[in-house]
């Protein structure tokens, strides 16, 4: 089966940061073997989604978003395991206006 690279992108997380409460967007990646590339994606999606239950605090009304911003096939042998997340802070639309 090939191996997929799949970078996600995820927006309002509600984290609680050094005791403070704030949304944050990240970045992670995740190499997911699967027949074919949406396969791939669904995957890579579901695991990340499982994986952010150790960290969100959001409710149901107000859920995490996840976008699969790129999918590469990998052409060469390649063993690593894709975790972790990026962070960032996210800022309110049209604050500096």
């Amino acid at each position: 089966m090939p191996l997929y690279r799949i970078i996600i992108e995820g927006r309002n997380l509600l984290m609680n940061v050094d005791g403070q409460q704030d949304k944050y967007g990240f970045y992670t990646t995740r190499w997911i073997r699967a027949a074919e590339p949406n396969n791939a994606k669904q995957k890579a999606t579901a695991l990340v989604a499982s994986e952010l239950i150790a960290y969100k605090l959001n409710g149901v009304d107000d859920p995490v978003t996840l976008t699969v911003v790129e999918v590469g096939k990998m052409r060469w042998p390649f063993h690593r395991r894709g975790s972790g997340f990026s962070f960032f802070p996210e800022t309110a639309e049209g604050a500096n206006d």
